[in-house]
């Protein structure tokens, strides 16, 4: 994919508005840092860009909506603002990053965002210790069945998505049937 012409803003305050550059491969991913390529020390920015200068620069902790548009068509977005407890996903007390379960459904759906699963960190921050996330791959929680216990309705599991964890034990609830899946650990 040619990035030219397309942008990640912010639909809320227009902090940050980057131009996109370059191109992303199929079944690639993109990583932006904000302010030098030294946040994720193992890992090379595709962009490095300030998200603005003077009091409130950055991204809230209240939330945001970012979206990835080209021209006035926005491709892609996240949940609105208010649809989560600030933002759906993350966690600013442990450094967790959000990550979104499927890539292939709406980012503007709330249940499909979440908190790094806590398992194949990926990258080491400026102090060189493991990043509680994974930049600049595949996130963690899209490995899941689920994102949460309760698998409520139909799911295809493809090769081409594998391989799949479970994490904890799920819940299966499919009609009148019920049943339970546990983890390797239980």
């Amino acid at each position: 994919i040619n990035l030219s012409g397309m942008e990640l803003t912010s639909l809320t305050d227009a902090k940050p508005t980057l131009n996109l550059n370059g191109t992303l491969s199929a079944g690639g991913y993109y990583l932006i840092e904000r302010t030098d390529d030294n946040t994720i020390s193992d890992i090379i920015a595709n962009l490095t860009a300030s998200f603005g200068s003077g009091t409130g620069v950055g991204l809230s902790n209240n939330g945001e909506v970012l979206a990835i548009r080209y021209g006035s068509t926005t491709i892609d977005q996240t949940p609105a603002v208010g649809a989560c407890t600030n933002w759906c996903g993350g966690s600013s007390a442990n450094f967790y990053t959000m990550e979104r379960f499927d890539p292939l459904a709406s980012g503007t759906s709330s249940a499909n965002w979440g908190s790094w699963a806590e398992f194949l960190p990926s990258g080491r921050n400026a102090d060189n210790l493991l990043i509680n996330g994974t930049p600049g791959r595949r996130n963690s929680i899209n490995y899941l069945i689920s994102p949460n216990s309760t698998l409520a309705s139909n799911r295809t599991l493809t090769s081409a998505s594998s391989p799949y964890l479970v994490k904890n034990a799920i819940t299966i609830t499919i009609g009148t049937k019920t049943a339970e899946i546990l983890s390797a650990g239980d």
